[in-house]
């Protein structure tokens, strides 16, 4: 039985890993796809954080984990709340853990809240807080906190996106600083006990290509080699170097044993050209109503952050309106009890509700959804599938799962969003928007010091779960939809037999926090 390290590429692509090792500044990384099965990883269908990182974890579909995005719509309040480990299956984590192996786990998506394992647990991006307990064992969160006492889930903010070299360096090196201390916390917590998996998740990657992405794509049209350069030089050459510190740091843990290192990413990336705002669209349509009378932003705030006492004394009515003009605001209040259709989300795909609709309803909403041209109707339409989940998956379907998932052609993306009097396009453009790069299904794997070595390979990530259980000699679940990458892919398990959990809905405090920070780095 070997050793195992695992690390959390988020959003790697080898669109700019190749280029990256080709000017030199990623040599340890190129050493160690020398001896290793690498290739192309295959998301999930929708290919995005939460939904791909928990089927990573538990080798089963999104409708098995009842995740299928950063947040859901409950279907009798119509209130959006936010996915966490609750509706999980088990995860290789807890397989491991119950076969008497040392684990340890840091700063992966869906995480929390942490579960109990056989070692430890740093939580990721979908944390409420550092107030939080986002630790396993809850002790190790002070002993962080004493050690980093600057330790945050993630700290990038909001900030003016002019693009100017002022802006790109600044993000970059803020960036940089965090998964420089992402690799000082692992080693921390590496070092507490012998371990035969641990694992370390780098989410800033996946930031710095949403918000930068034209400089490292040479077909874009804001291409440019100079800051390419920097870039590369700056953050890919440190995350080289904490990928080769951290081999370094778990062979000094495990004594010198064979071990092998697994790198995965949760998806790809591509170049962002425009959103289609299907709550626009929905509303045009009159699937969804707006209230007859139209609340002022101050109210809409009020009601949104259920602070209206306090907002009253810090707001007047004369500066949110003029707040709203300059920013240009049109996010609009739904009458709920009049909509027959939803959406949510903010993300590469679509997600629709459908309410009080018979099939044939349904059918014809689809066909209308299929029907939408692009911004130039000569390259065809917006939508290449709208799949009902029954459609994509082989498990019962939750309840709160939406009626569509909408997948639109590569370059656009799909949101929520109700902007009244605006057009249903809305361009990406580098001084408003923090995603000038969007998920592709297309992610990276690297599984080093394989027995036999082979290169541009295509595989899924449900094939993780049961590689890591084979590398540690642990009998696979028949229920994993994956095959070990050291085998030729079958996909040939069955999750018939798996009843997704039920959704437990966190407190109205985490909840806000969680949607800043989402907010903050673009997913809201």
């Amino acid at each position: 039985m070997s050793k195992l390290l695992i690390i959390g590429i988020d959003g790697g692509t080898w669109d700019v890993l190749n280029p990256a090792i080709e000017q030199g500044c990623m040599p340890f990384l190129e050493g160690l796809m020398k001896d290793s099965r690498s290739g192309v990883l295959n998301s999930t269908v929708p290919a995005i954080t939460p939904t791909a990182w928990s089927t990573f974890q538990t080798g089963v579909s999104p409708a098995a984990n009842n995740i299928f995005s950063f947040s859901y719509l409950n279907r009798q309040t119509k209130q959006q709340h936010f996915s966490t480990t609750s509706t999980m299956q088990n995860t290789i984590w807890e397989i491991l853990s119950d076969s008497g192996l040392k684990v340890s786990v840091v700063n992966l998506p869906m995480t929390y809240p942490p579960r109990e394992i056989n070692g430890y647990m740093v939580t990721g991006v979908n944390t409420p807080s550092e107030d939080s307990d986002f630790t396993w064992p809850k002790e190790l969160k002070a002993e962080i906190l004493e050690r980093f006492p600057d330790y945050r889930i993630f700290t990038l903010e909001n900030m003016l996106r002019d693009f100017s070299g002022y802006y790109i360096e600044k993000i970059t090196n803020q960036l940089t600083e965090i998964i420089s201390q992402r690799l000082e916390v692992a080693k921390f917590v590496m070092k507490k006990q012998e371990h035969d998996v641990f694992m370390l998740h780098f989410q800033a990657n996946d930031i710095l290509q949403h918000a930068l992405w034209p400089l490292l794509d040479k077909t874009c049209k804001d291409f440019d080699e100079k800051w390419q350069k920097f870039i590369f030089e700056k953050f890919y050459a440190t995350l080289d170097a904490c990928i080769k510190e951290l081999n370094q740091t778990f062979a000094e843990n495990i004594k010198g044993k064979d071990f092998k290192c697994l790198i995965a990413s949760d998806h790809g990336f591509e170049h962002h050209e425009a959103r289609f705002n299907l709550g626009s669209w929905l509303v045009e349509t009159g699937y969804t109503k707006l209230p007859e009378k139209k609340l002022s932003l101050k109210k809409r705030i009020s009601k949104s952050l259920k602070v209206g006492r306090i907002l009253k004394h810090f707001f007047k009515e004369q500066a949110v309106n003029n707040l709203e003009k300059k920013l240009k605001v049109r996010s609009e209040p739904i009458d709920y009890a009049q909509s027959r259709a939803l959406a949510i989300g903010k993300g590469s795909e679509g997600f629709l509700y459908c309410f009080d609709m018979t099939d044939r309803q349904k059918q014809e909403l689809r066909e209308k959804l299929l029907d939408i041209d692009l911004p130039d109707p000569a390259e065809g339409k917006l939508f290449e599938k709208v799949l009902t989940a029954s459609e994509l998956y082989k498990t019962d379907i939750p309840e709160d799962f939406p009626d569509f998932f909408l997948i639109p052609k590569s370059g656009f993306t799909v949101t929520g969003n109700i902007k009244k009097g605006q057009p249903l396009f809305s361009e990406v453009l580098k001084q408003e928007d923090l995603h000038l790069g969007k998920h592709s299904p297309e992610g990276i794997f690297v599984l080093a010091h394989a027995e036999e070595s082979e290169n541009g390979q295509e595989r899924s990530i449900y094939d993780i779960a049961p590689t890591v259980l084979e590398i540690l000699g642990i009998e696979l679940p028949d229920y994993f939809q994956g095959t070990p990458l050291t085998r030729k892919a079958s996909g040939s398990g069955s999750e018939e037999n798996i009843s997704p959990k039920q959704n437990a809905e966190t407190n109205e405090e985490d909840e806000e926090k969680i949607k800043q920070r989402l907010a903050n780095l673009g997913y809201m």
